[in-house]
């Protein structure tokens, strides 16, 4: 028979490594918090082109034309399916949804004046027209009537190099930029 009792408890040796763990894993938090409004742009971007690319599918799908419109005071997309023809109509509404959807913290904001394009740009939407509501329209064939930008950034950062752009082109493609002020020939360059 074993007489021995077994000691329950933590050696010196595994109480110090779970500090120097806890130490690291603290150490790291302020580095993990700078990413934060870097990783809401991104996620607002990616989430917007996306939405943008479907509504493209969708006026091709209903063959019909699909308006995406920007309230940019109130951060809202509303996307109107026009089946019956008659231009933009409250009945075509088929989705509302405010840029904090897409990733909190994140705005219509210009970080430059100098556009994807190369032109000037004074505001964060620039759908063709600076009439409201700013719209850009896929049509059924793919193709968009109104091309042009959207700009994101986050709200409380001044960092120019958080600033993005989701941009529909003529054809219908919808492409993402990121704000490099290095790029060559301008301060943006295509990403994902």
């Amino acid at each position: 028979m074993n007489n021995r009792r077994t000691e329950r408890g933590f050696t010196m040796v595994e109480l110090l490594v779970v500090i120097v763990v806890a130490g690291i894993a603290l150490s790291l938090v302020p580095i993990a918090r700078d990413y934060v409004p870097e990783l809401q742009v991104n996620r607002a971007t990616r989430s917007l082109a996306q939405d943008l690319r479907d509504a493209r599918q969708m006026a091709v799908k209903s063959a019909c034309d699909v308006f995406v419109t920007f309230d940019v005071n109130a951060g809202i997309l509303r996307y109107y399916a026009d089946v019956d023809f008659d231009g933009m109509e409250l009945a075509d509404l088929v989705r509302s949804r405010a840029l904090n959807d897409y990733s909190e913290g994140v705005g219509f904001k210009t970080v430059t004046t100098s556009g994807v394009d190369g032109s000037a740009i004074s505001a964060p939407v620039t759908m063709g027209t600076t009439t409201s509501p700013i719209a850009v329209t896929f049509r059924p064939n793919g193709s968009v009537t109104n091309p042009g930008a959207v700009y994101l950034a986050p709200i409380k950062s001044g960092k120019a190099d958080l600033g993005r752009a989701v941009q529909v082109l003529t054809t219908g493609l919808v492409q993402t930029w990121h704000f490099d002020a290095e790029s060559s020939p301008g301060p943006w360059r295509k990403w994902l």
